[in-house]
Protein backbone atom coordinates (compact mmCIF):
# COMPACT_ATOMS: atom_id res chain seq x y z
CA UNK A 1 0.00 0.00 0.00
CA UNK A 2 1.70 3.48 -1.05
CA UNK A 3 2.20 5.50 2.18
CA UNK A 4 2.15 9.54 1.63
CA UNK A 5 4.50 11.78 3.75
CA UNK A 6 3.17 15.04 3.14
CA UNK A 7 5.67 17.72 4.26
CA UNK A 8 5.02 21.87 4.69
CA UNK A 9 8.33 22.30 6.58
CA UNK A 10 7.12 20.64 10.17
CA UNK A 11 5.06 18.17 11.34
CA UNK A 12 2.34 18.62 14.51
CA UNK A 13 2.49 15.92 17.34
CA UNK A 14 1.96 15.96 20.99
CA UNK A 15 4.93 15.48 23.17
CA UNK A 16 5.66 16.70 26.63
CA UNK A 17 5.44 20.41 27.30
CA UNK A 18 7.00 22.81 30.70
CA UNK A 19 7.25 24.10 34.34
CA UNK A 20 9.22 24.61 37.19
CA UNK A 21 10.09 28.11 38.58
CA UNK A 22 13.81 27.71 39.40
CA UNK A 23 16.34 26.27 36.86
CA UNK A 24 19.52 26.97 38.55
CA UNK A 25 22.38 27.23 35.86
CA UNK A 26 21.70 24.76 33.24
CA UNK A 27 21.36 26.21 29.91
CA UNK A 28 18.15 25.26 27.73
CA UNK A 29 17.80 25.81 23.65
CA UNK A 30 15.89 26.97 22.66
CA UNK A 31 14.14 28.86 25.47
CA UNK A 32 9.90 29.59 24.91
CA UNK A 33 7.71 30.99 27.15
CA UNK A 34 4.27 31.08 25.77
CA UNK A 35 1.24 33.38 27.93
CA UNK A 36 -2.52 32.50 27.60
CA UNK A 37 -4.49 34.18 25.27
CA UNK A 38 -5.44 37.78 25.92
CA UNK A 39 -8.49 39.55 24.31
CA UNK A 40 -11.30 36.98 23.19
CA UNK A 41 -13.98 37.49 21.45
CA UNK A 42 -16.74 35.99 19.69
CA UNK A 43 -19.78 35.72 17.72
CA UNK A 44 -22.88 35.15 20.00
CA UNK A 45 -23.83 32.54 17.87
CA UNK A 46 -20.56 30.48 19.31
CA UNK A 47 -21.49 30.72 23.11
CA UNK A 48 -22.80 27.74 22.95
CA UNK A 49 -20.32 25.44 21.38
CA UNK A 50 -17.61 27.03 22.90
CA UNK A 51 -19.06 26.17 26.10
CA UNK A 52 -19.36 22.78 24.71
CA UNK A 53 -16.22 21.97 23.54
CA UNK A 54 -14.80 23.57 27.18
CA UNK A 55 -16.68 21.06 29.30
CA UNK A 56 -15.46 17.95 27.01
CA UNK A 57 -12.08 19.18 27.23
CA UNK A 58 -12.08 19.90 31.43
CA UNK A 59 -14.09 16.45 31.42
CA UNK A 60 -11.40 14.52 29.85
CA UNK A 61 -8.89 15.32 32.89
CA UNK A 62 -9.54 12.54 35.17
CA UNK A 63 -8.49 13.04 38.72
CA UNK A 64 -5.28 11.09 39.77
CA UNK A 65 -4.34 11.96 35.82
CA UNK A 66 -1.32 13.51 37.44
CA UNK A 67 -0.31 11.13 39.75
CA UNK A 68 -0.44 8.17 37.20
CA UNK A 69 1.94 10.87 34.87
CA UNK A 70 4.25 11.28 37.74
CA UNK A 71 4.55 7.32 38.59
CA UNK A 72 4.94 6.18 35.22
CA UNK A 73 8.46 4.37 34.20
CA UNK A 74 8.43 6.63 31.09
CA UNK A 75 7.69 9.75 32.90
CA UNK A 76 10.86 8.52 35.57
CA UNK A 77 13.09 7.94 32.92
CA UNK A 78 12.67 11.21 31.09
CA UNK A 79 15.42 13.73 31.35
CA UNK A 80 15.35 16.66 33.79
CA UNK A 81 13.78 19.57 31.39
CA UNK A 82 11.44 17.13 30.04
CA UNK A 83 10.03 15.96 33.31
CA UNK A 84 9.66 19.66 33.92
CA UNK A 85 7.94 20.69 30.48
CA UNK A 86 5.20 17.70 31.15
CA UNK A 87 4.55 18.92 34.65
CA UNK A 88 3.94 22.33 33.43
CA UNK A 89 1.26 21.31 30.56
CA UNK A 90 -0.27 18.90 33.47
CA UNK A 91 -0.60 21.67 35.57
CA UNK A 92 -1.90 24.11 33.18
CA UNK A 93 -4.39 21.47 31.36
CA UNK A 94 -6.03 21.81 35.22
CA UNK A 95 -7.36 25.09 33.49
CA UNK A 96 -7.91 24.38 30.18
CA UNK A 97 -11.07 25.47 28.38
CA UNK A 98 -11.45 26.18 24.64
CA UNK A 99 -9.23 29.38 24.53
CA UNK A 100 -6.45 28.18 26.93
CA UNK A 101 -5.99 24.52 24.34
CA UNK A 102 -4.21 27.14 22.24
CA UNK A 103 -0.75 27.46 24.83
CA UNK A 104 -1.32 23.50 24.91
CA UNK A 105 -1.33 22.87 21.33
CA UNK A 106 1.39 25.26 20.88
CA UNK A 107 4.17 24.33 23.02
CA UNK A 108 3.28 20.30 21.75
CA UNK A 109 3.90 21.73 18.34
CA UNK A 110 7.10 23.57 19.34
CA UNK A 111 8.75 20.79 21.80
CA UNK A 112 8.43 18.72 18.77
CA UNK A 113 9.69 20.45 15.80
CA UNK A 114 12.75 21.60 17.98
CA UNK A 115 13.58 18.46 20.15
CA UNK A 116 15.40 16.01 17.51
CA UNK A 117 17.89 18.92 16.90
CA UNK A 118 17.88 20.47 20.19
CA UNK A 119 17.48 17.89 23.12
CA UNK A 120 17.45 20.25 25.89
CA UNK A 121 14.66 22.66 25.02
CA UNK A 122 12.56 24.45 27.33
CA UNK A 123 8.88 25.32 26.38
CA UNK A 124 7.14 26.50 28.81
CA UNK A 125 3.57 27.92 29.57
CA UNK A 126 2.76 30.51 31.61
CA UNK A 127 -1.50 31.47 32.87
CA UNK A 128 -0.59 35.58 32.76
CA UNK A 129 -1.88 37.95 29.86
CA UNK A 130 -0.24 40.63 28.10
CA UNK A 131 -2.03 42.97 25.91
CA UNK A 132 0.57 42.77 23.49
CA UNK A 133 2.83 46.05 24.11
CA UNK A 134 6.91 45.72 24.28
CA UNK A 135 6.09 47.31 28.04
CA UNK A 136 3.70 44.54 29.11
CA UNK A 137 5.97 41.75 27.20
CA UNK A 138 9.08 42.90 28.72
CA UNK A 139 7.82 42.81 32.09
CA UNK A 140 6.47 39.39 31.75
CA UNK A 141 10.26 38.09 30.58
CA UNK A 142 11.88 40.00 32.93
CA UNK A 143 10.60 37.46 35.55
CA UNK A 144 11.12 34.67 33.60
CA UNK A 145 14.88 33.44 32.72
CA UNK A 146 14.01 32.35 28.71
CA UNK A 147 14.66 34.13 25.54
CA UNK A 148 11.05 34.22 23.79
CA UNK A 149 7.39 34.78 24.86
CA UNK A 150 4.99 33.65 22.66
CA UNK A 151 1.65 35.72 23.11
CA UNK A 152 -1.79 35.74 21.79
CA UNK A 153 -3.13 39.24 22.33
CA UNK A 154 -6.27 38.90 20.47
CA UNK A 155 -8.35 35.97 19.52
CA UNK A 156 -11.48 36.51 17.62
CA UNK A 157 -14.11 34.41 16.38
CA UNK A 158 -16.48 35.99 14.04
CA UNK A 159 -19.15 34.92 10.96
CA UNK A 160 -17.77 36.46 7.55
CA UNK A 161 -20.86 36.39 4.91
CA UNK A 162 -21.86 33.43 7.34
CA UNK A 163 -18.50 31.79 6.84
CA UNK A 164 -17.06 31.21 10.10
CA UNK A 165 -13.39 32.32 10.60
CA UNK A 166 -10.76 32.69 13.17
CA UNK A 167 -8.74 35.62 13.12
CA UNK A 168 -5.61 35.17 15.81
CA UNK A 169 -2.81 37.39 16.10
CA UNK A 170 0.36 35.60 17.53
CA UNK A 171 3.71 37.40 18.64
CA UNK A 172 6.83 36.66 19.23
CA UNK A 173 9.15 38.56 21.65
CA UNK A 174 12.93 38.63 21.84
CA UNK A 175 14.22 39.49 25.55
CA UNK A 176 17.81 39.73 24.02
CA UNK A 177 17.03 42.04 22.26
CA UNK A 178 13.67 43.93 23.18
CA UNK A 179 11.89 43.22 19.90
CA UNK A 180 9.51 42.26 18.54
CA UNK A 181 9.96 39.46 16.20
CA UNK A 182 6.59 38.62 15.34
CA UNK A 183 3.55 39.93 15.05
CA UNK A 184 0.70 39.36 12.44
CA UNK A 185 -2.74 37.80 12.59
CA UNK A 186 -3.81 35.13 11.10
CA UNK A 187 -7.22 33.58 9.82
CA UNK A 188 -8.42 30.12 9.79
CA UNK A 189 -11.60 28.78 7.82
CA UNK A 190 -13.67 25.53 9.67
CA UNK A 191 -12.37 22.96 6.39
CA UNK A 192 -10.35 20.19 7.28
CA UNK A 193 -7.47 20.11 5.47
CA UNK A 194 -5.81 16.82 7.21
CA UNK A 195 -3.03 16.08 7.50
CA UNK A 196 -1.05 17.66 10.73
CA UNK A 197 -4.16 20.07 11.22
CA UNK A 198 -7.35 17.30 10.91
CA UNK A 199 -9.75 18.49 12.87
CA UNK A 200 -13.58 17.97 12.44
CA UNK A 201 -15.19 19.59 9.43
CA UNK A 202 -17.23 22.72 9.81
CA UNK A 203 -16.49 22.82 14.06
CA UNK A 204 -14.25 26.02 16.16
CA UNK A 205 -11.57 23.95 16.51
CA UNK A 206 -10.94 23.29 12.71
CA UNK A 207 -11.12 27.10 12.62
CA UNK A 208 -8.84 27.59 15.67
CA UNK A 209 -6.74 24.95 14.67
CA UNK A 210 -5.96 26.17 10.71
CA UNK A 211 -4.89 29.72 12.46
CA UNK A 212 -3.10 28.87 14.89
CA UNK A 213 -0.71 26.55 13.10
CA UNK A 214 0.17 29.09 10.90
CA UNK A 215 1.22 31.12 13.77
CA UNK A 216 3.29 28.55 15.41
CA UNK A 217 4.69 27.13 12.84
CA UNK A 218 6.39 30.64 11.77
CA UNK A 219 7.44 30.93 15.21
CA UNK A 220 9.62 27.61 14.90
CA UNK A 221 11.16 29.18 11.80
CA UNK A 222 11.77 32.48 13.46
CA UNK A 223 13.56 31.13 16.62
CA UNK A 224 15.48 28.27 14.53
CA UNK A 225 16.63 31.64 11.56
CA UNK A 226 18.20 32.99 14.76
CA UNK A 227 19.78 30.28 16.28
CA UNK A 228 23.62 30.77 16.15
CA UNK A 229 23.91 26.88 15.65
CA UNK A 230 21.44 26.55 12.92
CA UNK A 231 23.08 29.86 11.67
CA UNK A 232 26.12 28.19 11.28
CA UNK A 233 24.49 24.61 9.59
CA UNK A 234 23.10 26.83 7.22
CA UNK A 235 26.70 28.56 6.38
CA UNK A 236 28.14 25.29 6.15
CA UNK A 237 25.02 23.75 3.81
CA UNK A 238 25.19 26.61 1.78
CA UNK A 239 29.06 25.76 1.01
CA UNK A 240 28.59 22.00 0.34
CA UNK A 241 25.20 22.57 -2.00
CA UNK A 242 28.08 24.46 -3.84
CA UNK A 243 30.64 21.99 -3.18
CA UNK A 244 27.73 19.43 -4.54
CA UNK A 245 27.06 21.33 -7.86
CA UNK A 246 30.66 20.22 -8.39
CA UNK A 247 30.08 16.58 -8.46
CA UNK A 248 26.75 16.77 -10.27
CA UNK A 249 29.01 18.48 -13.29
CA UNK A 250 31.22 14.85 -13.40
CA UNK A 251 30.94 12.71 -16.45
CA UNK A 252 29.49 9.16 -15.43
CA UNK A 253 29.19 6.05 -16.72
CA UNK A 254 25.51 4.26 -16.89
CA UNK A 255 26.88 1.04 -18.45
CA UNK A 256 26.72 -1.17 -14.98
CA UNK A 257 23.68 0.80 -14.25
CA UNK A 258 21.76 -0.25 -16.92
CA UNK A 259 23.10 -3.84 -16.82
CA UNK A 260 22.01 -4.28 -13.28
CA UNK A 261 18.84 -2.43 -13.22
CA UNK A 262 17.55 -2.47 -16.89
CA UNK A 263 15.36 -5.33 -16.44
CA UNK A 264 13.24 -3.32 -13.60
CA UNK A 265 10.01 -1.46 -15.65
CA UNK A 266 9.79 0.82 -12.94
CA UNK A 267 13.05 2.40 -12.90
CA UNK A 268 13.45 4.70 -16.18
CA UNK A 269 16.86 4.58 -17.62
CA UNK A 270 16.52 8.11 -19.37
CA UNK A 271 15.54 9.78 -16.27
CA UNK A 272 19.22 9.12 -14.70
CA UNK A 273 21.44 12.30 -14.49
CA UNK A 274 23.85 11.03 -12.14
CA UNK A 275 25.65 7.84 -10.86
CA UNK A 276 28.51 7.55 -8.22
CA UNK A 277 30.45 4.65 -7.85
CA UNK A 278 32.99 3.45 -5.40
CA UNK A 279 36.59 2.55 -5.68
CA UNK A 280 36.03 -0.58 -6.71
CA UNK A 281 32.69 -0.39 -8.41
CA UNK A 282 30.71 -2.54 -5.97
CA UNK A 283 28.79 0.12 -4.95
CA UNK A 284 26.72 2.81 -6.42
CA UNK A 285 24.05 5.22 -5.92
CA UNK A 286 22.19 6.67 -8.88
CA UNK A 287 19.94 9.92 -9.56
CA UNK A 288 16.49 9.86 -11.64
CA UNK A 289 14.28 12.52 -12.24
CA UNK A 290 11.66 13.22 -14.98
CA UNK A 291 8.46 15.66 -15.15
CA UNK A 292 4.95 14.34 -14.73
CA UNK A 293 1.57 14.70 -15.17
CA UNK A 294 -0.16 16.71 -12.66
CA UNK A 295 -2.25 14.48 -10.87
CA UNK A 296 -6.52 14.66 -11.41
CA UNK A 297 -7.09 14.63 -8.13
CA UNK A 298 -3.97 16.68 -6.69
CA UNK A 299 -2.52 16.18 -3.52
CA UNK A 300 -3.91 13.16 -2.81
CA UNK A 301 -3.58 11.91 -5.95
CA UNK A 302 0.45 12.36 -5.99
CA UNK A 303 2.60 8.80 -6.44
CA UNK A 304 -0.08 6.56 -7.29
CA UNK A 305 1.55 5.53 -10.88
CA UNK A 306 5.15 4.64 -9.99
CA UNK A 307 5.37 1.68 -7.94
CA UNK A 308 7.07 3.47 -4.74
CA UNK A 309 5.56 1.90 -1.78
CA UNK A 310 6.78 5.81 0.18
CA UNK A 311 6.23 8.89 -1.25
CA UNK A 312 7.83 12.37 0.24
CA UNK A 313 5.79 15.57 -1.23
CA UNK A 314 6.78 18.58 -0.82
CA UNK A 315 5.27 21.66 -1.33
CA UNK A 316 5.08 25.17 -1.20
CA UNK A 317 2.10 26.15 0.68
CA UNK A 318 1.55 25.50 3.74
CA UNK A 319 -1.61 23.75 5.06
CA UNK A 320 -4.95 26.11 5.45
CA UNK A 321 -3.38 28.18 2.45
CA UNK A 322 -6.10 28.31 -0.20
CA UNK A 323 -6.10 25.90 -2.78
CA UNK A 324 -3.62 23.76 -0.33
CA UNK A 325 -5.42 19.98 -1.44
CA UNK A 326 -5.09 20.71 -5.39
CA UNK A 327 -1.53 21.32 -5.81
CA UNK A 328 0.06 18.44 -7.69
CA UNK A 329 4.19 18.77 -8.10
CA UNK A 330 5.32 17.48 -11.42
CA UNK A 331 9.16 16.57 -10.81
CA UNK A 332 9.47 13.36 -9.85
CA UNK A 333 12.90 11.90 -8.68
CA UNK A 334 14.34 8.90 -6.95
CA UNK A 335 17.62 7.17 -6.06
CA UNK A 336 18.55 3.48 -7.20
CA UNK A 337 21.23 2.35 -4.67
CA UNK A 338 23.57 -1.05 -5.48
CA UNK A 339 25.50 -3.41 -3.96
CA UNK A 340 27.31 -6.27 -5.43
CA UNK A 341 27.66 -9.31 -2.73
CA UNK A 342 28.64 -12.43 -3.33
CA UNK A 343 29.15 -11.87 -7.20
CA UNK A 344 25.49 -10.44 -7.56
CA UNK A 345 24.36 -7.37 -8.02
CA UNK A 346 21.22 -6.57 -5.31
CA UNK A 347 19.49 -2.86 -5.90
CA UNK A 348 17.00 -0.74 -4.40
CA UNK A 349 14.89 1.89 -5.59
CA UNK A 350 14.12 4.30 -2.55
CA UNK A 351 13.78 8.30 -1.68
CA UNK A 352 11.04 9.17 -4.27
CA UNK A 353 10.25 12.55 -3.92
CA UNK A 354 7.57 14.85 -6.11
CA UNK A 355 8.33 18.53 -5.41
CA UNK A 356 8.28 21.80 -7.94
CA UNK A 357 11.49 23.59 -9.84
CA UNK A 358 11.12 26.39 -11.86
CA UNK A 359 13.22 23.61 -14.55
CA UNK A 360 14.84 20.54 -14.78
CA UNK A 361 18.22 21.49 -13.76
CA UNK A 362 17.20 23.62 -10.85
CA UNK A 363 15.33 20.48 -9.78
CA UNK A 364 18.47 17.79 -10.18
CA UNK A 365 20.68 20.04 -7.99
CA UNK A 366 18.00 20.57 -5.46
CA UNK A 367 17.34 16.70 -5.04
CA UNK A 368 21.40 15.97 -5.75
CA UNK A 369 21.36 18.17 -2.65
CA UNK A 370 19.78 15.55 -0.60
CA UNK A 371 23.01 13.81 -0.51
CA UNK A 372 23.93 16.25 2.75
CA UNK A 373 21.33 14.44 4.89
CA UNK A 374 22.66 10.50 3.25
CA UNK A 375 26.07 11.10 4.92
CA UNK A 376 28.34 12.33 1.91
CA UNK A 377 30.21 15.14 3.95
CA UNK A 378 32.92 14.10 7.05
CA UNK A 379 31.33 16.00 9.85
CA UNK A 380 31.49 20.22 9.84
CA UNK A 381 33.61 19.94 6.49
CA UNK A 382 32.58 20.05 2.79
CA UNK A 383 35.34 16.99 2.02
CA UNK A 384 33.74 13.71 0.94
CA UNK A 385 33.08 11.13 4.07
CA UNK A 386 34.41 7.64 2.91
CA UNK A 387 31.87 6.18 5.18
CA UNK A 388 29.05 7.30 2.76
CA UNK A 389 29.68 3.60 1.36
CA UNK A 390 28.88 2.09 4.90
CA UNK A 391 25.84 4.51 6.05
CA UNK A 392 22.51 5.66 5.32
CA UNK A 393 22.02 3.89 2.22
CA UNK A 394 24.50 1.52 3.05
CA UNK A 395 23.49 0.85 6.32
CA UNK A 396 23.75 -2.78 7.42
CA UNK A 397 21.14 -4.69 9.38
CA UNK A 398 21.76 -4.30 12.70
CA UNK A 399 21.60 -6.74 15.80
CA UNK A 400 19.02 -4.89 18.13
CA UNK A 401 19.86 -6.90 20.82
CA UNK A 402 23.34 -5.29 21.46
CA UNK A 403 21.32 -2.12 21.35
CA UNK A 404 21.56 -0.41 24.51
CA UNK A 405 18.04 0.45 24.75
CA UNK A 406 17.07 -3.83 24.40
CA UNK A 407 16.49 -3.88 27.67
CA UNK A 408 13.96 -1.36 27.20
CA UNK A 409 12.30 -1.93 23.84
CA UNK A 410 13.29 -5.40 23.25
CA UNK A 411 10.23 -7.72 24.31
CA UNK A 412 8.02 -5.24 22.71
CA UNK A 413 8.65 -2.64 20.14
CA UNK A 414 11.64 -4.13 18.47
CA UNK A 415 10.36 -7.99 19.16
CA UNK A 416 9.19 -8.55 15.76
CA UNK A 417 11.96 -6.97 13.80
CA UNK A 418 14.50 -8.51 15.69
CA UNK A 419 13.45 -12.03 14.66
CA UNK A 420 13.15 -11.10 11.01
CA UNK A 421 16.19 -9.59 11.29
CA UNK A 422 18.20 -12.93 12.54
CA UNK A 423 19.01 -14.32 9.65
CA UNK A 424 20.44 -10.87 7.75
CA UNK A 425 22.63 -9.57 10.61
CA UNK A 426 25.52 -7.96 9.11
CA UNK A 427 24.01 -7.53 5.34
CA UNK A 428 23.74 -4.39 3.89
CA UNK A 429 20.15 -3.70 4.22
CA UNK A 430 19.39 -2.91 0.57
CA UNK A 431 21.12 -6.81 0.13
CA UNK A 432 18.77 -8.08 3.10
CA UNK A 433 15.45 -6.75 1.34
CA UNK A 434 16.37 -8.56 -2.11
CA UNK A 435 16.62 -11.93 -0.30
CA UNK A 436 13.33 -11.36 1.66
CA UNK A 437 11.72 -10.92 -1.45
CA UNK A 438 13.50 -13.93 -3.30
CA UNK A 439 15.41 -11.67 -5.51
Amino acid sequence: MLKLIVKTRFVVLLLMLSALPGFGQVVYEPQILILSPGGTKFDGAFEKQIAEISAKLKSDIKPGDREKVLQSPKFKEQPENLRMMTLNQLDYALKVDFFKQMPLMTASYLSYRFYERFTNLMVRIKDVQSDGSLASLKAVAAGDNLQYVMNFPSVVFYKDKGVNVAKITVQLFDKNTGTLLLNKAYTGDARNHGFETTCEDGTLNCNLINALSQGYAEVARIVADNNPAIIRERKLGDLRTTTLRTYLAYPYDVALLKQVTGADSTIEQGAVFQCLYNSDKTKFVAFFLKQVAAAKSGLLGVGKSNGDNNVKVLTNKKIGDKGYLDQSPQKYAYTVTGIKYQGKWYFAKDNATYFEADNLQEAREQYFNSLQSFNFFKPNSTDFNPQFWETKLFEKVPDLTKDPQWAKYGKTIWRNEEIENRPYIGLYKVVADRMREGK
